[in-house]
């Protein structure tokens, strides 16, 4: 399993897996206001950008427009995930249109985007299935992750013991510090 681990959490398998695709569609979409003048503008090219991603990831090869329906509700679920409530997160979104721009808003929602993208393929691959091993092989595997990646900062002051019962919070700050996210 720490081969998996170690094959799963290389800069380039995570950066293939989590950010290029996104990186690649934020750059593909067009908004059509710089700086929107309304909030109906605002949130307009929001569901056209969250409608877009949903697109290309689900739908690539369909000549139809993601449903609006659909991209307004993946948009106040993305919102709300992330920000709190999807008011306090239209309200965040208007801020940083206001100061810097659509391209800002565009950057935000697509480092939403990739943090969903990032805990679903750290569950998929790496969490649940550590969560299938039997009991007596986590603390072996815990103490053979930290011999391997013991100059991470994030394990500085873990112990395997501790490492067995955060896993999800354990890897997910691993795969962080090797995207270079905060």
């Amino acid at each position: 399993m720490l081969v998996e681990l170690r094959c799963a959490l290389s800069p380039s398998v995570l950066r293939d897996a989590v950010v290029l695709r996104f990186e690649q569609w934020r750059e593909a979409f067009v908004p059509r206001f710089v700086f929107p003048s309304s909030r109906d503008d605002l949130m307009g090219e929001v569901v056209r950008f969250v409608a877009h991603v949903s697109k290309q990831r689900y739908a690539p090869a369909s000549p139809d427009d993601w449903p609006v329906t659909i991209a307004r509700r993946d948009t106040e679920r993305l919102l709300t995930a992330h920000l709190g409530w999807w008011a306090d997160g239209e309200r965040a979104l208007q801020r940083i249109a206001a100061e810097r721009g659509m391209r800002a808003v565009l950057d935000l929602l697509t480092r939403l985007f990739e943090q969903d993208e990032l805990r679903s393929y750290l569950d998929e691959r790496l969490v649940h299935p550590l969560q299938c091993l039997p009991v007596d092989d986590w603390l072996p595997l815990a103490t053979a992750y930290l011999a391997e990646f013991q100059a991470m900062p994030h394990l500085e002051t873990e112990h395997p013991a501790l490492i067995v019962g955060r896993w999800p919070q354990i890897l997910n700050q691993h795969a962080r510090l090797v995207l270079g996210w905060r």
